[in-house]
């Protein structure tokens, strides 16, 4: 399933950054790094962070290694260009300078998503390079996983889910294999499935053709396959609470773990 993405950031993560955002930090930043999707950020910013963390014994050793392996997973932004929130109506106008950084590298191919601690909304904001060169462009601004993940799957071609014998629905056991091997059972209606899909994410490096959600009725994971003859289209089934590890990339359990908590 194709994509162009492309995420920043935001300049206030690093800023007097307290160990209760650090979570959220890690999900929100987890996002990207599923999506294989370029990301930026403010290198100087970064560094006065980092710096902190190393001196401050209040910060456990693994968010040190953490910030490690984001080096490593991102990119330093090495040029930017402005950015203007320019509302214009008859009562009222205003332009507003964005404090954030954006690339001109595939400024336009690319769906631009900005990581906030605090700001969530979609807009469409002005980006200027010279008084000759500029582009409207629409961004997300987020602090919330959920949120941008409902964004990246608004972005995306429609999924499809197509019923398959092998692994049945509520109304239609599984089909048991010739070898005797156990069939994993789809217990929910085909437009429960198509519902379920409707929400249901990914991680690019893992198991590509496989999406996940967390069906809250059944309080357990249901798995989307992607089919191989027909593009975008998904056949569906259940596990079990003990297959979770097996079958379910750690990024995925980790994020549907942090949604739960949260609610």
């Amino acid at each position: 399933m194709e994509h162009n993405f492309c995420f920043y950031i935001h300049d206030a993560f690093f800023d007097d950054i307290e160990l209760r955002y650090i979570k959220d930090f890690r999900i929100l930043t987890e996002i990207p790094r599923q999506l294989s999707a370029d990301t930026y950020y403010n290198k100087t910013a970064f560094n006065q962070l980092f710096d902190l963390i190393k001196s401050e014994k209040y910060f456990p050793t693994s968010q040190e290694h953490y910030l490690i392996n984001f080096k490593t997973d991102f990119k330093p932004l090495k040029s930017s260009l402005h950015l203007f929130d320019i509302v214009y109506n008859k009562e009222q106008s205003s332009i507003t300078h964005f404090n954030i950084g954006i690339s001109e590298e595939n400024i336009i191919q690319n769906n631009i998503i900005i990581l906030s601690p605090t700001l969530n909304e979609e807009k469409k904001v002005l980006v200027i390079k010279s008084d000759k060169e500029f582009w409207a462009i629409d961004i997300k601004i987020s602090n919330s996983a959920e949120e941008v993940w409902k964004y990246i799957i608004s972005k995306l071609p429609e999924r499809i889910y197509h019923f398959h014998k092998k692994h049945g629905n509520n109304n239609t056991p599984a089909h048991s294999s010739n070898n005797g091997y156990k069939v994993s059972q789809l217990l929910a209606s085909d437009i429960e499935a198509q519902s379920l899909l409707n929400s249901a994410i990914f991680d690019k490096r893992e198991k590509e053709k496989f999406h996940y959600y967390f069906d809250k009725e059944r309080n357990t994971y249901i798995i989307f396959p992607k089919d191989n003859v027909t593009q975008n289209t998904f056949h569906a089934f259940h596990i079990t609470e003990a297959e979770h590890d097996k079958e379910v990339p750690a990024s995925i359990r980790a994020y549907f773990d942090y949604l739960r908590k949260l609610k």
